[in-house]
C-alpha cells in the first residue's frame, strides 16, 4: 500500500484497488479498469509536479501515466520487470525505475520514451532510487551505491561506489542529506564528510521499517508499530504515534495521510483533538473473497472463507460482506460483527462460508468452519445467535474428534446453508478429519430444533449443497472424485451420480459446484465440463439415471458445451439463462446450455484474473457479480428475476433526451412476457421478449432507424394472457 500527493489529492494504493480523496471537496473518488486503468493492482506511485505527471505501476511491469484527465500506457516491461519505485532528477527531466530485477531503467520524462537500461549497479534486487546534489544512489538487501549522474556508463559496476554494505529498503533526500532506512529498525544519515553513516532513529524492539517519505518540510517513517515525524536531523523526533500502517507522506499544511490495513486511509495531524479521521472508499476491505456468493432480491451476499489447498481450514478473519445496490457493507472482527442477542460483543469467527436467507424472517444465516452458523439480522446489522457444539442450548451437533490430531474439535465446522420450500434449514458439515464420515447434514426445523443426518453416503468433504423442487438435498465435494450425493429426506435413503453409464454418466467425479434452475433442472459443474439432470423427481425409484450433457449443435463453438473445460461456479440469471465461471473467464448460455451468448475474460473485459471463483446476481438489477482470489468485478445484464404478475411496471431513462443511444430498460414485468411497442396510431414499432423481468430496447424500429420524437405506447402480457400492463416512453431527438 502506498500514498502520494497530486495537487489537492491524496492517492492511495490499497490492497484492492487504486482511490483518491480530493482534499478541496471532501470527496473520494475510485478508479478501475472500467475508467481506463491497466489494472489495478498497484505496486508504486510517483508524481512529477513539473508535468503534473501521475506514474502507476502495476504488479505485473505494466505502466499507466496520468496526465491532465489522460491514461497513457507503456507495457513494454510487461511480464518482464516489476517497478518497485519511481524517482526524479531535480528538474524532472529523467524518472528512475527501480526493477526487480536488472537494475535501474532510466525514463525521459518530457518525452515519454524510454531512455538508458535497464542497467544493474547491483546483483540485488533495487529497492529505492534518489538523486541527490550530482549522484544517482540505490539501495537494496546488498547495501547502498552511488554513482555520477554525468557518468555515461551507468551499466559498469565499476563506476559505482559503496557507501554502505548493510541491507536498506528505502533511500530519501532530506534537510541536506541522504538518509536511509536500515534493517532492525535503525533510521542513518549519510555524513558526506567522513563518508560515514549516523544512527538517529533505533527502534528498540527492531521492529521493521514500512516506508520513508520526505518532502513538504518533514521526514515521515512508518514502522509495524508506530508513526514518527522529523522537520530536521540530526535531532529527536518531531512527534510519533502509536499507529501501524504501510506508507505515509506530509502534506503543506502539516497533516500525516498513512495508508493503512484496516482503514485503508488515515489522516493525522499532530496533537489533533480528537483524533484521527479515516477514509475508507465503497468496496471491500481487502482482496479476499471465497468460493460462496449469495443473490437475494436486491443484496448480493459475500464471504472470504475458503477451504485450503491441502483440505484444512483457512483461517480467514475478513468476515462477509453485502452490497446493496448503491453501499458495501463489511462485517468483520473490526466492525465487531454488530452485536448478538446479549449485547455482549461477538467472538472471533473465521472461514465464513455458504450462506441463505430466511425468506419468512429475512434473517442470513452463514456457515462458518470454526464456529458452526452464525444468524445475522440485516436490519439490525447485527450477529443475533451463533449455533455451534459450545452453545450447548442452541444444539447443533459436535463433529467426530480429529483424526489427525488426536484432539476433540469444540466447534461445528459449517461449509454451506440452504432452505428447502417449507424454510427448514439444511447446513452441511465438513468432516476433514472424520473417518468413517458421518454427520454430513443437519437440518434446522422452521421455529424448531435440530436434526443430524449420518446415513446420507460416503461423502467426507462436503462443500456445498444444492436443494431441488423435491427438497432432496445434493451434497458436493469437490475435493474427492466421489461424484454427487442426493439424499431424499422423507425416505431417508440416497443415490450416488457417479461417471458410470446409469449410475449418473458424469464427464467427471470430480463436481466443484450445482445450481437448481428456474426449470428445477439442476446443472453440476464438474472439471471436465458442465452437465445437467433434466428432472430429479425421477431420481428415486429408478434403476438408471444419467446426466446429459448440452451440445452446440453449429458454429466455432460446435461440441458439448464448454468441452473438459473445468467449471468452477455457476449461477442462473432472471431469464434462466446460464452463467459459467472457469479458470478461462466467464461464460453466458442460454437456457439450454446449446448457444453461447457472451464470454468475458482479461483480454476483453474488466476481470481482472480468469479463474473466477463464484458468481452471484442481484436480482432486481440484473447486476451479476464475479468472485476471484483478486477481487469482485461485476457486470450489468439485461436479465432480472420476474414475478408472476407485472408489479411497478416503468422505463427508464424516460424521457430519452437528445444524444442519448443506448438502451431503454422497461422492468417490473411478469416472468418472460410478450412486450410490443407501437407508436399513438397503433403501429408496431418493435416487438419482444423480456429476460425474466425486464426488456430492452434499442431505440429503434425493424428497419433499424431511429424512432422519431413522440409517445410510444408498451403492451406487456404474458403467455396466457391473465397478466397485462401499460406505460408509455417519451422520446426527444
Amino acid at each position: 500500500m502506498q500514498v502520494v500527493q497530486a495537487g489537492a489529492r491524496i492517492y492511495c494504493a490499497t490492497q484492492t484497488g487504486l482511490f483518491y480523496f480530493d482534499k478541496s471537496d471532501n470527496t473520494i473518488h475510485t478508479l478501475s479498469k472500467v475508467d481506463g486503468y491497466s489494472d489495478i493492482f498497484v505496486k508504486t506511485l510517483a508524481y512529477a509536479p513539473k508535468h503534473d505527471i501521475l506514474y502507476i505501476a502495476y504488479q505485473d511491469g505494466n505502466l499507466d501515466m496520468v496526465h491532465a484527465g489522460k491514461i497513457t500506457n507503456y507495457n513494454q516491461l510487461e511480464n518482464q520487470y516489476v517497478i518497485s519505485n519511481i524517482s526524479f532528477d531535480s528538474t524532472e527531466t529523467l524518472a528512475y525505475f527501480s526493477l526487480n530485477s536488472n537494475g535501474i531503467y532510466e525514463w525521459d520524462i518530457e518525452k515519454s520514451l524510454a531512455g538508458i537500461g535497464p542497467y544493474s549497479p547491483d546483483v540485488s534486487i533495487i529497492n529505492h532510487t534518489v538523486v541527490f546534489r550530482d549522484s544517482l544512489y540505490e539501495c537494496s538487501s546488498s547495501g547502498v551505491k552511488k554513482i555520477n549522474l554525468n557518468v555515461e556508463f551507468k551499466d559498469d559496476i565499476t563506476k559505482w561506489e559503496t557507501i554502505s554494505t548493510d541491507s536498506c529498503g528505502s533511500i530519501v533526500s532530506f534537510n541536506g542529506r541522504i538518509v536511509g532506512a536500515f534493517q532492525n529498525g535503525l533510521l542513518k544519515y549519510y555524513n558526506g564528510i567522513t563518508n560515514t553513516w549516523v544512527t538517529f532513529h533505533r527502534n528498540q524492539f527492531h521492529h521493521r521499517i514500512q516506508s520513508i517519505e520526505a518532502g513538504n518540510g518533514q521526514l515521515v517513517m512508518v514502522s509495524t508499530d508506530s508513526l514518527y515525524t522529523y522537520r530536521t536531523i540530526p535531532a529527536s523526533s518531531d512527534s510519533f504515534k502509536f499507529e501501524t500502517g504501510n506508507d505515509a507522506i506530509a502534506d503543506e499544511q502539516g497533516t500525516i495521510w498513512m495508508a493503512q490495513d484496516i482503514y485503508v486511509l488515515l489522516n493525522y495531524k499532530p496533537r489533533r483533538i480528537p483524533g484521527n479521521l479515516f477514509y475508507q472508499p465503497g468496496g471491500l476491505p481487502s482482496t479476499t473473497a471465497g468460493h460462496h456468493a449469495y443473490g437475494y432480491h436486491n443484496q448480493v451476499w459475500f464471504s472470504s472463507g475458503l477451504i485450503a489447498g491441502s483440505g484444512e481450514h483457512g483461517f480467514d478473519d475478513h468476515g462477509f460482506y453485502m452490497y446493496d445496490g448503491e453501499t458495501w457493507h463489511n462485517y468483520n472482527q473490526q466492525t465487531n460483527y454488530g452485536k448478538n442477542d446479549n449485547a455482549t460483543d461477538v467472538p472471533l469467527i473465521q472461514d465464513f462460508m455458504g450462506m441463505g436467507v430466511d425468506s419468512i424472517t429475512g434473517h442470513l444465516w452463514i456457515g462458518a468452519l470454526d464456529s458452526g452458523v452464525a444468524e445475522f439480522d440485516p436490519a439490525s446489522h447485527s450477529i443475533i445467535n451463533i449455533y455451534n457444539a459450545r452453545n450447548t442450548n442452541k444444539g447443533l451437533p459436535l463433529p467426530p474428534p480429529s483424526q489427525s490430531q488426536n484432539l476433540t474439535r469444540e466447534y461445528t465446522a459449517v461449509s454451506d446453508v440452504k432452505f428447502d420450500h417449507n424454510d427448514n434449514m439444511w447446513v452441511s458439515i465438513y468432516n476433514r478429519f472424520a473417518q468413517p464420515p458421518k454427520n454430513q447434514l443437519a437440518e434446522k426445523i422452521h421455529n424448531g430444533g435440530w436434526l443430524t443426518y449420518s446415513n446420507t453416503g460416503p461423502m467426507l468433504n462436503v462443500n456445498s449443497l444444492v436443494v431441488d423442487n423435491y427438497d432432496n438435498i445434493w451434497l458436493i465435494d469437490s475435493r474427492d472424485n466421489t461424484g454427487v450425493v442426493i439424499y431424499n429426506p422423507t425416505t431417508k435413503k440416497y443415490v450416488t451420480l457417479g461417471t458410470t453409464a446409469g449410475q449418473g454418466g458424469l464427464p467427471s467425479a470430480f463436481v466443484n459446484c450445482g445450481v437448481n434452475d428456474k426449470n428445477g433442472e439442476i446443472w453440476l459443474g464438474t472439471t471436465s465440463g458442465p452437465c445437467v439432470y433434466s428432472d430429479p423427481g425421477l431420481l428415486f425409484g429408478n434403476t438408471s439415471y444419467d446426466v446429459q450433457r448440452p451440445y452446440i449443435s453449429a458454429g466455432s463453438n460446435a461440441g458439448y458445451l464448454l468441452g473438459s473445460l473445468p467449471v468452477t461456479c455457476i449461477a442462473v440469471d432472471g431469464a434462466d439463462r446460464k452463467w459459467f465461471g472457469t479458470n478461462q473467464g466467464v461464460w453466458l448460455t442460454s437456457p439450454e446450455g446449446d448457444k453461447i451468448l457472451k464470454h468475458f475474460d482479461i483480454t476483453n473485459s474488466p476481470l481482472v484474473t480468469n479463474q473466477i471463483n463464484a458468481i452471484a446476481i442481484n436480482g432486481v438489477t440484473g447486476e451479476v457479480f464475479f468472485v476471484s482470489d483478486k477481487g469482485i468485478v461485476s457486470y450489468r445484464d439485461a436479465a432480472t428475476d420476474g414475478g408472476d404478475r407485472n408489479e411497478n411496471v416503468y422505463a427508464f431513462p424516460n424521457p430519452v433526451r437528445p444524444g442519448y443511444s443506448g438502451p431503454i430498460t422497461i422492468r417490473g414485468l411478469v416472468s418472460n412476457a410478450n412486450v410490443k411497442i407501437t407508436d399513438v396510431t397503433g403501429a408496431l414499432v418493435y416487438e419482444t421478449t423480456a429476460l425474466g423481468g425486464e426488456a430492452t430496447w434499442n431505440g429503434r424500429n425493424f428497419s433499424g432507424r431511429e424512432a422519431n420524437s413522440g409517445v410510444y405506447l408498451v403492451f406487456i402480457t404474458n403467455s396466457d394472457g391473465s397478466q397485462t400492463a401499460m406505460t408509455k416512453i417519451l422520446i426527444v431527438r
